[in-house]
């Protein structure tokens, strides 16, 4: 068996779906860092974009629906 600190912390199964995205674990923290870094970037401009469209969906008077969730995080 392999030791725990091996693949940082990542089990078997977690360290083969990194490779599969390209990600390798063997002294590349600072590339998954920076893979992390951009996810978070990806997932901050969706939720922008969230709440953009649900405000905007809200306040259109032609939307019979405007129960929109502005707060996609909450």
């Amino acid at each position: 068996m392999a030791d725990a600190n091996q693949f940082l912390g990542f089990d078997l199964t977690q360290v083969k779906t990194l490779r599969n995205f390209g990600l390798g674990i063997e002294g590349e923290t600072a590339s998954l860092q920076a893979q992390i870094d951009a996810l978070t970037t990806y997932a901050e401009n969706i939720n922008t974009w969230a709440v953009a469209l649900a405000t905007k969906l809200n306040l259109d008077a032609t939307v019979t629906d405007t129960n929109y969730d502005t707060n996609p995080q909450a």
